[in-house]
């Protein structure tokens, strides 16, 4: 099935960027830090879907008016993208280093999710899924088995890291 897609102008896409600045602006009075959390998600998101449907369109504008230029050639302006960045500065830490910023995101998302309800935590795994199939596009076999493996590792993991009245409270 084929939706039709809204194709806007770069106008539109800077001016929803500040209004989705204008939204993220701190409100006036006290949250709860898992409403927050949630908030910067779902904000964040947004912010990220507008950059890369103004990062297409300016793509497509430099590609109908072949106005690359030699001194900025695609490599280096793929090299600029968020990704690429985030990966060479995790690529600038020590494993150490690394280890404990893993261990940190860990236990973030942990205290994130025992602060949800039942059905926030499924709605965010349906919406992690989600994205994980959108970053990734189709899996391959091999992918869904190692993504499978990588599941079945985490939750050992998790089991293991638990006490004994937490495992009950689970089930």
């Amino acid at each position: 099935m084929v939706r039709n897609r809204r194709i806007r102008t770069r106008e539109a896409i800077e001016e929803d960027l500040r209004q989705n600045e204008r939204d993220n602006a701190a409100p006036d009075g006290l949250e709860d830090r898992a409403a927050k959390w949630r908030q910067q998600s779902r904000l964040s998101s947004n912010k990220c879907r507008l950059t890369k449907e103004l990062a297409t369109l300016i793509a497509l504008d430099c590609v109908e008016n072949s106005a690359l230029s030699e001194s900025n050639p695609p490599e280096q302006q793929a090299s600029q993208s968020g990704a690429e960045r985030v990966r060479r500065h995790r690529e600038r830490l020590t494993p150490e280093e690394q280890a404990t910023v893993q261990h940190e995101n860990t236990q973030r998302r942990r205290e994130l999710r025992a602060s949800q309800t039942p059905e926030q935590q499924a709605a965010e795994v349906r919406l992690n899924s989600q994205r994980r199939l959108d970053m990734r596009g189709v899996m391959t076999p091999d992918e869904q088995a190692l993504e499978q493996e990588r599941n079945t590792h985490g939750r050992h993991e998790l089991r293991a890291s638990q006490t004994v009245e937490q495992q009950i409270l689970e089930r």
